[in-house]
């Protein structure tokens, strides 16, 4: 999978982990948003005043000590990702998903198979979780299989490690773009 290097550096930021805990994703998609985001997170600036940004500041700047084994982990993630026919989307695209740059918690990156268009604007993501209940499988399998908008919009899936393989099987609509945003993109498939 070809990447450039911001999406690069932005992945590697996200691949930051310190004493089990990595920078904020979302902090991450919103600042890298800005003309010189991306250069202040490699730099370890975070602009955001927030209390996910003085969490996130001492993990960023004692994690960009470290950035050999990232780099290695990335590559390693792209490469599971494009064995499983996944592409990439990012935040700093002109083809990430509209809709979700409008909500404050937006994805850094996307993994998906599949097309993403303007129709996907009116689309339904059915999430995972990694506790996920006898009930939410079954609800979330049955809008995955059968699909949930009257107007036949398109589901997208972001499938999690425990709800993920149930989910699958259900067989999504043939419309459906799977989405991932987890740990690792071997997970996601």
């Amino acid at each position: 999978m070809e990447i450039t290097d911001r999406q690069r550096r932005l992945l590697e930021l996200c691949a930051i982990r310190v004493d089990r805990q990595s920078v904020d994703w979302s902090l991450i998609a919103r600042q890298v948003q800005d003309a010189i985001g991306l250069d202040d997170l490699s730099q370890g600036i975070i602009t955001e005043k927030s209390t996910a940004a003085e969490r996130s500041r001492p993990v960023l700047r004692k994690g960009l000590r470290h950035m050999g084994p990232l780099a290695d982990r990335v590559t390693a993630e792209l490469e599971a990702a494009s064995e499983a026919g996944a592409r990439l989307v990012t935040v700093l695209d002109p083809d990430y998903p509209a809709n979700l740059r409008l909500i404050p918690n937006l994805p850094p990156f996307l993994f998906y198979r599949g097309t993403l268009s303007d129709d996907d604007a009116r689309s339904v993501a059915v999430v995972g979780t990694r506790q996920a209940s006898e009930t939410g499988l079954r609800r979330a399998a049955t809008r995955a299989r059968t699909g949930i908008s009257p107007r036949r919009s398109p589901i997208a899936a972001p499938w999690s490690r425990s709800s993920g393989p149930q989910l699958r099987r259900a067989d999504p609509p043939s419309r459906a773009a799977t989405l991932s945003r987890v740990e690792s993109a071997r997970a996601a498939w």
